[in-house]
Order: structure tokens, then C-alpha cells, then sequence
């Protein structure tokens, strides 16, 4: 008996014919993708809704142009990261420009171009009692020029071995970091360890080292 679905398009995938099944129970269907590409499922995945595509990676892709992600409007696509995530030209509400990984917008990991980050961290610091008990202690938590002084040394709690340089523990991403001038003027996030403290050391050599020596890197990857 020839299945009445032959013929008919379910979402990307329309039906060619019934193939023959050792299980009289599930019916199997060949089934021609958008993309050109031949499939074989069963007919309640396709039916059902189940299987929507071939599979391929390209399918999923999701245009967020226009989008609003807190503080972030999505621009344009501006490439893509080397497992294929997109990267994504936004808006920040406070006027910067920043580029960041789709998933990182659809999930919620990052919300503002850094400025809310500070944002909840002045706020953060205005109500610690430590923090205010022990405020004016210090000359200035700035150098003359601007420079914030914990950017020229590596902390304590400094896992990667380079100044500036941090792993993002839920996403696996490498955040490269510098204060200058009462502003960060590197705030970005890479896929490598690698790219993270080649753009740190870019940035030390615009803005640091023709007055201050700052701590000898280490190479060594966490």
C-alpha cells in the first residue's frame, strides 16, 4: 500500500517514497532535504516533527539581527568561531560596539559590552562594609596616568600565568583584559588561549609599557 504522505513537504524535508522495513511496525521513508541531500527516517520522526532536516550543522542556523540581549542589539553576522558557533556584531545601549558568540547572546553569558559588569561592581563595592571601612587607606587605586594598578602585576588568584589574561570555567572561553584610563580599553573574549594573550600583549604595548615594566609573561597554559 503506497503511504499517502509520498509527495508532501514536512519543513525542510519532502517525502520521495516508502522504503521496505523488517518491522512491519515502523515505516520507513526516503525523504530529499532543501539542501539536496537523501535522508531515510521513520514516518512518525518525519510526520511528527522529529526529524525537520538532513542534519546538516548549517540548518541550525538561527539570524538574530535585531535582537535585544539585555544591553546588546545584534548588528550582523561577523564570522564564526572554530567549532561554528556565529559571531555577532552588537550594539551595547551605552555606545560601544562589541563582538560576541551567538550562543553567548541566546544563553544570557553576556549581556552588555562590560559595562554592566562594572556597573554592578561599583554598586557591589558601595555596599561592602569592608570595602568602605579600609576606602582612602590606599593614595589612589590608579596610577598617575590612569593605569589600574593591579593590571601591571598577576594576582594571586591568576590560574592562566598571564596578566589580564582569565578562563571562562562554564564556557571554556579566554577573556583578555586591560584597565587604562578609567576604562577598559580591552574587553574581549577568544576561543584559544593562545589569541587571548597575544591581543594582552598587544594592548600592553599600546598603552603600557612606554611607562611602566610590567611583569615578565608566562607561556604556560592552564
Amino acid at each position: 500500500m503506497v503511504d499517502s504522505v509520498i509527495g508532501e513537504k514536512f519543513h525542510m524535508l519532502t517525502v520521495i517514497c516508502q522504503l521496505e522495513s523488517h518491522d512491519k511496525r515502523r515505516k520507513l521513508l526516503l525523504c530529499q532535504c532543501d539542501c539536496g541531500r537523501y535522508i531515510v527516517a521513520s514516518r512518525g520522526e518525519v510526520v511528527g516533527g522529529r526529524k525537520r532536516n538532513c542534519g546538516n550543522k548549517s540548518h541550525h542556523y538561527i539570524d538574530i539581527s535585531g535582537h535585544q540581549f539585555g544591553r546588546l542589539t545584534a548588528i550582523k553576522e561577523v564570522g564564526e568561531t572554530s567549532s561554528g558557533d556565529k559571531k555577532w556584531l552588537c550594539q551595547c545601549e551605552c555606545g560601544n560596539q562589541v563582538v560576541v558568540k551567538s550562543y553567548a547572546l541566546r544563553k544570557g553569558l553576556t549581556r552588555s559590552c562590560g559595562c554592566l559588569r562594572r556597573e554592578l561592581g561599583q554598586k557591589r563595592f558601595a555596599n561592602d562594609i569592608r570595602f568602605l571601612a579600609n576606602k582612602g587607606n590606599s593614595t589612589s587605586f590608579l596610577s598617575a596616568d590612569g593605569v589600574n594598578l593591579v593590571s601591571l602585576r598577576k594576582g594571586e588568584r591568576n590560574t592562566s600565568g598571564v596578566i589580564g589574561v582569565s578562563k571562562e570555567k562554564k564556557t571554556g572561553w579566554w577573556n583578555a583584559r586591560l584597565y587604562f584610563n578609567g576604562k577598559y580599553v580591552l574587553l574581549k573574549t577568544f576561543d584559544s588561549f593562545e589569541e587571548a594573550v597575544a591581543a594582552r600583549k598587544n594592548a600592553e604595548a599600546q598603552y603600557l609599557q612606554r611607562n611602566y615594566q610590567v611583569e615578565q609573561h608566562s607561556v604556560a597554559n592552564d
